[in-house]
């Protein structure tokens, strides 16, 4: 289970400090999310970062646009923690029934069938 992201501190560059719902915190560089392009290259323009805000009513870091960022990722970034087991099943699966439109038991299965090549 994420943890809501209860407040956010610019502190230089594209760092930010992040506080969560447990009272955990930690420093998250944005930085790397520019080099992956999409829209995470509005992030190089510092005033728009700057815009950053919390959606109190889903506890994720927002910008203008309608950008957010998954709480998962930040809490992991923030905090050395490792991502939820269901959230990694999430993006090996998510290609999966995207693809080749498969129900989520039917990912499993055909996922768990697949023989591997080495």
């Amino acid at each position: 289970m994420y943890k809501d992201v209860i407040a956010v501190r610019y502190l230089e560059g594209h760092k930010l400090e992040l506080v969560f719902e447990n009272g955990k915190k930690g420093v998250v560089d944005f930085y790397n999310y520019i080099k992956k392009g999409g829209v995470f290259g509005r992030f190089s323009d510092m005033e728009y970062f700057r815009q950053v805000h919390i959606n109190k009513e889903l506890g994720v870091l927002c910008w203008p646009d309608g950008i957010d960022i998954a709480p998962e990722i930040l809490y992991s970034e923030a905090t050395g923690e490792p991502l939820p087991t269901t959230y990694i099943l999430k993006i090996i699966l998510s290609p999966l029934v995207y693809r080749f439109r498969l129900t989520l038991p039917d990912a499993f299965r055909s996922w768990a069938n697949v023989p591997f090549e080495i």
